[in-house]
């Protein structure tokens, strides 16, 4: 878990680093993505200048170097020919000698970059190219998500499992931080003192952790939510796990799947939900590893009754159901 201690420890030893000649403002930026992409080819004449407010904004006046060739590139500006005594304002930009076409003509295409001298002092960042950076804070995240809906869907269980929450704040470590349900009503909690850039949004996302005798049961995405990465905000309040407040699972067995159709393994199954009005949508049932094919599905809270098809790669339908009647909490069907 992250502790305030641990953070305070963290941002002495950044600042123990940092660099003492005040005359001087240290620039490093890491291009290797840039490399990667074949849009900085060194050997083939490219060079790497950083321009701004104390250059003119031209290009070939300050070149940074690569020294140790592991694509970071770094120049030492002088503070007296800076100018603006409080903020530089700046920007990095490829240039080809050979003339090649590169994107937004080598420059970067994010905002000009506008970063306090001081942080620069202190912090000496490691800028990347077309990523914006800002100073880093401390902030105190506060996260809150229900887990009922899993339990409805099967998905999770209180007594075995756990849940935990990871993203930018910790550069996505896949084990995440504990969250804790204190009074067994299926609410997790945590608050987690990071570091964060200032200026900067932080994404996060929920996951379940199977305990280790449960490895090798189903869950979706590897546990991780498949709604997507969320961004926080001081008012987040409480989530729910996917998003989902009513929920309902959906399972075919083998058995019932080789009686209504032959699959091969190219073959995928879906089940569509039909809206009044002739809306409808498609939800992919994934194949466990027993074979049971199932879904689960977000289910509009005033809606009581459904329409229903199975249908084999979009385009055949082979099972219809008139109406599912389907609970406020949540329900399963099981096609047999």
């Amino acid at each position: 878990m992250i502790n305030k201690a641990c953070v305070f420890i963290t941002i002495l030893f950044a600042l123990a680093g940092c660099n003492t000649n005040k005359d001087q403002l240290y620039i490093k930026i890491d291009l290797s993505s840039e490399r990667d992409e074949g849009r900085l080819t060194p050997e083939s004449g490219d060079k790497v200048y950083i321009v701004g407010n104390f250059n003119d904004w031209e290009p070939g006046v300050t070149i940074l170097e690569d020294p140790d060739w592991d694509w970071v590139f770094e120049t030492a500006l002088d503070l007296k020919d800076v100018g603006n005594p409080d903020t530089l304002v700046f920007k990095f930009v490829v240039v080809s000698e050979q003339n090649r076409d590169l994107p937004n003509s080598g420059w970067e295409i994010i905002p000009n970059r506008v970063v306090p001298i001081e942080a620069i002092l202190q912090e000496e960042p490691m800028f990347i190219f077309n990523k914006s950076w800002s100073p880093l804070v401390e902030k105190d995240l506060t996260f809150s998500v229900s887990m009922s809906n899993q339990v409805v869907l099967g998905f999770f269980d209180p007594e075995k499992d756990n849940v935990q929450v990871s993203g930018s704040f910790m550069e996505w470590n896949s084990e995440g931080v504990l969250m804790t349900d204190t009074d067994g009503d299926l609410v997790y909690e945590i608050e987690i003192p990071v570091s964060v850039p200032k200026d900067e949004p932080v994404f996060y996302r929920y996951r379940i952790k199977k305990s280790d005798t449960e490895q090798d049961s189903y869950i979706p995405n590897n546990g991780w939510e498949i709604s997507g990465e969320r961004t926080y905000t001081n008012d987040i309040g409480l989530n729910y796990f996917n998003n989902q407040r009513r929920v309902l699972k959906v399972t075919a067995g083998y058995d019932w799947v080789a009686k209504h159709t032959k699959l091969t393994k190219a073959d995928e199954l879906y089940f569509v939900l039909h809206y009044s009005g002739g809306e409808s949508r498609n939800y992919k049932m994934e194949r466990t590893h027993s074979g049971v094919f199932e879904t689960a599905i977000q289910v509009p809270e005033t809606l009581a009754g459904l329409s229903a098809s199975v249908n084999k790669n979009l385009e055949e339908d082979i099972y219809s159901q008139k109406e599912l009647v389907v609970s406020v909490k949540g329900s399963e069907i099981q096609l047999k």
